[in-house]
């Protein structure tokens, strides 16, 4: 006769509880490893190579904003490995694996990485920067902010400045112009730039693929390619404040 097994309540309670905490919550963007950071911050790490590392990455917490663009920039020091980063809202460190990453492709080898946070809520993001390569090496990430209005009010000023000494030169009638072309504009230069990986083709190459783009739209010979040119070359030169500066080490 077969007799059932009696069950220890408590213990089923206690074996229930920890599989729920141990299962990620929705809610839960990165694990207690993850430090949080604010505006201007930036850390510095090496990788010795495999059997010497402690955990194989870093990582941090930042928050979006919809009124200010947040900018993720990954440096190799050396000029050796191949350092890659991840951001997404959930890191899991058991399995190693981001969930809900933001669309981007990381560079090979020694190439810096820049990403751009999407802009549009107050979400949380988990940024992952790991070594991708046997090579021991040294690499610092930095995450700052850039205020997108301001750099459309001084593009602005700077295109109608130009427009008028046309219009002054009988070249141009102002009396065309229209601010809502703007997004227009913005659009088109926005999806140059996610064509192309800033870090890997540089400024001068993405600025001038912007500006051929915007002179088929509008013309070489109008305001609003003076607009898309002076907004553009100020959002990536401010956005890649940290990656054009050869000498910027961290400190």
């Amino acid at each position: 006769m077969l007799k059932m097994k009696s069950f220890n309540l408590p213990k089923l309670l206690l074996a229930t509880l920890t599989l729920l905490v141990s299962i990620p919550h929705p809610g839960m963007a990165a694990p207690n490893i993850c430090e949080e950071w604010g505006n201007h911050r930036y850390m510095n790490f090496r990788d010795d190579g495999p059997g010497k590392r402690k955990r194989g990455y870093v990582c941090v917490v930042i928050r979006d904003n919809p009124n200010l663009k947040g900018v993720l920039t990954l440096k190799h020091l050396n000029n050796r490995g191949n350092w890659d980063i991840l951001v997404g809202t959930h890191f899991d460190p058991a399995s190693k694996k981001m969930y809900g990453g933001i669309n981007y492709q990381n560079n090979r080898g020694s190439v810096d990485e820049l990403v751009w946070l999407p802009g549009t809520s107050n979400r949380e993001y988990v940024v992952v920067a790991f070594p991708n390569s046997n090579t021991p090496s040294n690499a610092c990430l930095v995450f700052h902010r850039i205020n997108n209005s301001e750099i459309i009010g001084q593009a602005l000023g700077e295109a109608l400045i130009k427009a008028g000494i046309r219009y002054v030169s009988g070249g141009n009638n102002l009396s065309q112009k229209d601010k809502a072309q703007s997004d227009r504009i913005i659009g088109a230069g926005l999806s140059v730039l996610s064509r192309n990986n800033l870090a890997d083709v540089g400024y001068d190459v993405v600025l001038n693929e912007i500006s051929i783009q915007l002179s088929n739209f509008f013309g070489t010979d109008s305001w609003m390619l003076d607009f898309g040119v002076s907004y553009f070359g100020n959002y990536v030169k401010e956005s890649g404040k940290f990656l054009f500066d050869k000498n910027m080490r961290c400190t």
